[in-house]
């Protein structure tokens, strides 16, 4: 019995008695299969016996679990009762799958159902079947099963049905199979759809042949009643993958799809029939395993497990229409590959690096739309890698090219003949999925590049002459950014989703001709927080007078965005020329956070001039632990206001009686320093006390004048003395000691007299 909690099995475990996942009223059990065997010797309960039962659920990732022949698996059999079953890999073999009072489900995500005994009612009715995008198997191992189940409208794959030796799969008239992937038939496998309607939405869909067929054998027939014909009926998507040329057409009845003619046989192609998963294995293929310079075809109808060994070597991978996801395991590297090309709508993940001779070409034409990372695709779990020079691809129009990128990529190039990206004219964006990654260490126009949560791009030195938009949900780091050009950079131009990305450049430098300079877009709607971009050590520099960075801020929802050290103190450098005008504007609201990716306090040294954008309203929160030290006044105009949260200090170390921020709002915990540029204090802004606890002030340059006081604050409640204390290490203090007052509604700061000392030689 399982009861509450998350089992995992891994091994061998064999009963002569019954298993039951979620036993009891109450129980919510997770029994995970993740390989090895599982032997049940009597019923397999999921969610509950005849007489009580809670919440059950059993995720089949690898492995075999078997039933013993005449038993059932039950899923949600006792009244009040839910049991799920997730089929994400490996084998369950059992008579049926059955419910009774309860609710029960079955997943398929790349995993194999197995009959081993005959039976009219193999998935019973009640029970909820859906196939996700690895798709499902169903094998009926020399059986003939009818499926009475109801399959959910929520599928998103495709179903292979296999192990007939002239045994059908039957689908009764009553019950709708509705997923919209392709459906994989292998030879002497018949599938019975009684429903006309939804035969012909299989057929639409496309059936294939994962297999050489004989001439007359039926692989698909429509049976319910008179009348009740495919007459009519398209079979252009009614193919043959390992035999081209093969024919299909409906017989006499016109009920029954059968094969008519056998095309020639692919070269070489994937057979099994050493029934080792050996890659390397001659009597795995037709031909002989492939080599160097021949390409290797593969169709698989089950999901399948390939080991490549030492000799399996081509120059070409197809996964071919109608395959199974597949996994290729190894210990060596596919060393000068050309290309990997899915045209199955499985899924596929390759474990070993590949090393491809020049671009790296993966054509996949399921992955025409990039913004839709859950279409089927090929993983490089082992990394992809381009040689120098080259790129994710080669730019054939002719060929229809993933523009997705799923797994780790490498690609050499160089600072002669960079990588780029520049695709939005052809809107071909370049997209890396969630826990993707990949490496440029020399990159040019990078446009339209998509990260997705979850993946990241890393690129070393990138110099762009264009107009470059990236939408970041995962991580964008790049070492040195130089633009160059006369157009802006929109970094997150058109973002809309709720997940903000994060930025990180060691280096910026602009260099751009035009007065627009670089350009930080947020778009407005994303609503959930604040972009981030990190920044390195090299900082933020301007190579001429007539560059700024804009930093745009969001449009709505009030939330700012980020600016914070990567892994140290940066600077951000003035605009050369004698005027020295605005370097950083800002749009929108701006968050300076001094600490960095670590969480450790650094020194954000501010040495443009900052103005707000003519008609905008913005304002700077500093953050975090650390400093932000502004060194030259606000350029003319409309200022940010200034707030201080954490434990930050602001600086100002600029000598000028005004830098001209609108405010500045000090938190609890906070420091506000500045230099002072008289004998009399001058304050740079209006402050703002904190509501509750207290800031400390800093003051520092020339020394005050003894005995005189001086207003910090006006218009204050009477206890606003407790809510600032000031340095006693301020330089103008010169020592001595400084007491703050609430005197007619002005906080003022008064000093000690230090009286007159004489010294008698």
């Amino acid at each position: 019995m399982f009861h509450t909690g998350d089992y995992s099995l891994c091994g061998f475990f064999t009963t002569k008695s019954a298993v039951n996942v979620g036993a009891d009223a109450g129980d919510e059990a997770i029994v995970t299969v993740n390989g090895g065997s599982v032997t049940v010797g009597a019923e397999l309960y999921v969610g509950g016996t005849s007489t009580a039962g809670g919440t059950g659920t059993l995720t089949i990732n690898g492995g075999n679990v078997v039933v013993a022949s005449g038993k059932n698996t039950l899923a949600g059999f006792a009244s009040g009762s839910t049991g799920t079953i997730n089929l994400n890999g490996g084998v369950l073999t059992t008579m049926r799958i059955a419910k009774d009072k309860g609710k029960g489900y079955l997943n398929f995500n790349g995993g194999t159902l197995q009959a081993n005994a005959d039976h009219n009612e193999y998935i019973k009715s009640g029970i909820t079947v859906t196939v996700l995008a690895g798709g499902g198997t169903i094998d009926c191992n020399g059986k003939n099963i009818a499926i009475d189940a109801q399959w959910s409208t929520e599928s998103t794959g495709g179903m292979n049905f296999t192990g007939g030796n002239g045994n059908t799969i039957s689908i009764p008239n009553k019950r709708a199979i509705t997923y919209p992937g392709i459906t994989s038939i292998t030879p002497g496998t018949r599938l019975a759809v009684s429903n006309l309607s939804y035969s012909k939405n299989l057929i639409s869909n496309g059936i294939v042949v994962a297999g050489v067929p004989a001439v007359g054998d039926v692989i698909f027939t429509c049976t319910r009643g008179e009348g009740n014909t495919l007459d009519g009926v398209s079979l252009d998507n009614v193919k043959c993958p390992i035999a081209p040329g093969t024919t299909f057409a409906l017989d006499d009845s016109t009920t029954n799809i059968v094969v008519t003619a056998v095309g020639t046989p692919l070269e070489n192609y994937w057979t099994g029939n050493a029934g080792d998963g050996n890659l390397s294995n001659p009597a795995n293929w037709a031909n002989g395993v492939p080599g160097s310079g021949e390409s290797a075809n593969i169709i698989c109808a089950a999901p399948a497990t390939l080991t490549k060994g030492d000799t399996f070597a081509p120059a070409s991978i197809t996964f071919l229409e109608g395959c199974a996801a597949v996994t290729i395991d190894g210990g060596t590297a596919f060393e000068n590959i050309t290309e990997i090309v899915s045209l199955s709508s499985s899924s596929h993940t390759i474990n070993v690096p590949v090393r491809f001779t020049g671009d790296i070409q993966v054509k996949q034409p399921a992955m025409a739309e990039t913004s839709d990372l859950a279409k089927p695709h090929v993983t490089f779990a082992g990394g992809a890698y381009a040689a120098a020079g080259y790129s994710i691809e080669s730019g054939n129009s002719a060929a229809v090219y993933s523009r997705c990128i799923f797994g780790k990529y490498y690609l050499g190039s160089t600072s002669a003949s960079r990588w780029t990206a520049q695709y939005q004219g052809g809107s071909k964006r370049v997209c890396v999925a969630d826990g993707s990654s990949l490496y440029v260490p020399y990159a040019g126009n990078v446009s339209e590049l998509y990260v997705a949560a979850g993946a990241k791009v890393d690129i070393g030195d990138m110099n762009t002459s264009g107009r470059p938009s990236y939408r970041v949900y995962g991580e964008m780091a790049v070492t040195n950014l130089t633009a160059t050009g006369s157009t802006a950079i929109y970094a997150t131009y058109g973002q809309s989703l709720d997940t903000p990305g994060v930025f990180k450049f060691g280096t910026v430098t602009n260099e751009m001709s035009n007065t627009k300079g670089v350009l930080f877009y947020f778009a407005d709607g994303n609503v959930a927080g604040s972009h981030v971009f990190y920044i390195g050590e090299g900082g933020v520099n301007y190579k001429t007078a007539t560059t700024t960075i804009y930093i745009v801020g969001r449009d709505s929802e009030g939330n700012s965005e980020t600016i914070r050290p990567w892994y140290s103190d940066f600077t951000i450098g003035a605009r050369p020329g004698d005027d020295n005008p605005a370097g950083l504007r800002f749009f929108r609201d701006v968050e300076f956070c001094t600490d960095d990716e670590n969480g450790t306090g650094r020194t954000i040294t501010l040495e443009a001039r900052t103005q707000v954008q003519a008609n905008k309203t913005a304002a700077i929160m500093v953050s975090g632990s650390g400093t932000l030290k502004v060194t030259q006044p606000d350029e003319n105009g409309a200022q940010p206001t200034v707030t201080l949260a954490g434990t930050a200090t602001l600086e100002y170390t600029a000598k000028t009686a005004d830098l001209g921020a609108a405010s500045i709002a000090l938190g609890a915990g906070t420091k506000f320093a500045f230099q002072n540029s008289g004998s009399t204090l001058a304050l740079p802004s209006p402050i703002t006390l904190p509501a509750e606890g207290a800031a400390t002030l800093r003051i520092d340059g020339d020394r005050l004048n003894a005995g005189n006081t001086h207003t910090i604050a006006t218009g204050v409640e009477a206890d606003a003395a407790d809510h600032l204390t000031v340095d006693p290490e301020s330089a103008a203090l010169d020592g001595r000691k400084a007491t703050l007052a609430v005197k007619d509604g002005n906080l003022v700061l008064e000093f000690e007299s230090r009286g007159l000392t004489i010294i008698i030689k």
